[in-house]
């Protein structure tokens, strides 16, 4: 195998690394779905929500995973004011 076929399989494991993320209970999870206004959530236990640090007032990108009625655990992306927006006076 030469050095290219090796950096290209290379890259494609770590591609497929990196396509899911691993939990602690042994699943995975996917891209997380990008909000749209108005569509229909089914939402029964929120596990987490994460949204980047920000020093200012601004839109960030908000990531909130849940489990849904059929307990299955999903991931959504929304666009939302970053929390220090509502700290400043």
């Amino acid at each position: 195998m030469n050095t290219r076929n090796f950096v290209n399989a290379a890259m494609l494991s770590l591609t497929a690394l990196t396509a899911s993320v691993a939990h602690a209970d042994g699943t995975s999870e996917a891209e997380p779905t990008h909000y749209r206004y108005g569509m229909p959530l089914d939402i029964a236990q929120v596990v987490s929500i994460r949204e980047p640090s920000m020093r200012f007032c601004q839109v960030v990108t908000s990531e909130m995973t849940y489990i849904d009625s059929a307990g299955q655990r999903n991931s959504i992306a929304y666009r939302k004011l970053a929390d220090v927006c509502g700290s400043q006076n």
